[in-house]
């Protein structure tokens, strides 16, 4: 009995442990430490790097775009019967689309875990993912093997090139 007690609370400190590190991470890439979140340590069960860039990525999120606003967006799509599991996973691609590779220029080290997370999600989903009707499924595996090959250049990153060529400044919030 004491042991099975010991146990919980070792597990229970461990992810307080990894949560503490994930919103670490999230602040300092956010630059925002009074963001109230709760990171998703099951992540952790399936890639430590996954977790790790899931928080990396709402930190550059929250930095960059509004993030209650596109909260307020997508309750009001799930509110007028949008699906919400596909809205949910298109939302995450967009996010990835808009900060993925901003983040990695801005912060080198991250180029690295975001490789080994996408490549994570691919191989671990390789039996589920490629349900070929479902566009949503292809479009996944298209975005993340884009990035993973480097042969497609997002859309953000063209428009900064072409904004630091015509001398404006893009490193502010940028609406939805």
């Amino acid at each position: 009995m004491h042991k099975d007690l010991t146990e919980e609370l070792s597990i229970e400190d461990y992810k307080m442990e990894l949560e503490n590190r994930i919103r670490n991470l999230l602040w300092t890439v956010s630059g925002d430490y009074t963001l109230d979140v709760k990171p998703d340590v099951s992540l952790f069960l399936r890639s430590k790097e996954i977790a790790l860039y899931d928080g990396i990525k709402q930190g550059a999120f929250a930095r960059y775009f509004d993030k209650n606003l596109l909260g307020l967006y997508l309750v009001k799509k799930i509110y007028l019967d949008a699906s919400e599991t596909e809205l949910t996973g298109l939302t995450q691609l967009c996010i990835e689309a808009a900060v993925g590779e901003r983040i990695c220029e801005e912060r080198p080290g991250v180029r690295r875990m975001r490789k080994k997370a996408l490549e994570d999600i691919l191989d671990q989903e390789y039996e589920t993912l490629p349900f070929y009707d479902k566009l949503l499924d292809r479009l996944k595996i298209a975005v993340f093997r884009d990035v993973l090959t480097g042969s497609v250049q997002p859309l953000d990153l063209c428009l900064r090139r072409k904004q630091r060529h015509h001398g404006t400044d893009s490193d502010h919030r940028q609406p939805l």
